[in-house]
């Protein structure tokens, strides 16, 4: 193996009031002097570790190793309840199977901690190479949305994004689209957009195979409207709403990465 034993950090942040759970996972050896690119994720109890849902994960560090990319991996845990409001930006009734959930979004103050707090904090504690250029940015469902909401709001701070089955709204984009146009997107950035084409959540009230992909679409002409660099905006045929096919689909992305 390529990567240290997975470090884990309980930090409270100030911004969600809350401790957020952090694990790091550092390239073996590494040697004095150098530094390396960071990947940040969401819903980091997922990107190795089984998921408790699906009963697998990301295999980030396992792709990494494959394809001999030494890159520091930062993930954050997601946790119920505090998920949807810590991952969307707009309030908004949510369904959850036959009910509905009232989201108070606090995507602003997750990003506020993620970029004002933790990122300066790994930068301190790790040989990292903390330019826009080798800090990188991925996450799936409501993770992929923060990700792409973290393009807007924290330009000239990432430098790849990798956008996974983007749920953008609930029942459309027209919020995010609107966000877009005012604020822009990091045209210095690299974007990478994935889904499945077999994507149906039954406790999200999820049941139409073209949610996600319509949802893909949408974001890639934003992307490319504003000129932005649209590296990949790919439709993974059978591919399920899983960490099974986000692991899949993340080989292609980690590809891009320095």
């Amino acid at each position: 193996m390529i990567f240290e034993k997975e470090k884990v950090f309980d930090l409270y942040s100030a911004e969600l009031n809350r401790f957020k759970r952090v694990r790091v996972y550092l390239p073996k050896g590494m040697k004095k002097g150098e530094r390396y690119s960071v990947l940040y994720m969401h819903d980091g109890q997922n990107i190795v570790r089984k998921s408790q849902w699906s009963k697998r994960s990301w295999e980030v560090t396992k792709t990494l190793r494959k394809l001999n990319k030494k890159i520091i991996v930062v993930g954050l845990d997601s946790a119920d309840p505090y998920r949807s409001e810590e991952y969307y930006a707009y309030k908004i009734d949510m369904p959850v199977g036959e009910e509905v959930i009232h989201v108070e979004p606090k995507a602003d103050l997750y990003l506020e901690f993620l970029v004002g707090y933790l990122k300066p904090m790994i930068d301190y504690l790790y040989p990292t190479l903390p330019d826009q250029e080798h800090t990188y940015l991925a996450g799936s469902s409501l993770g992929g949305f923060i990700t792409a909401y973290a393009a807007l709001k924290c330009q000239g701070t990432f430098g790849a994004f990798g956008v996974f089955s983007p749920a953008f709204g609930f029942p459309g984009p027209e919020l995010f689209i609107e966000s877009f146009e005012e604020l822009g997107s990091d045209p210095k950035a690299k974007y990478f957009l994935a889904c499945g084409d077999n994507e149906t959540i039954e406790q999200e009230g999820i049941d139409s195979q073209d949610f996600f992909p319509e949802q893909l679409e949408t974001y890639k002409g934003l992307l490319q409207d504003a000129s932005c660099k649209l590296e990949v905006a790919k439709v993974y045929k059978g591919h399920r709403h899983s960490e099974e096919c986000w692991a899949i689909q993340f080989r292609d992305f980690a590809r891009l990465l320095a």
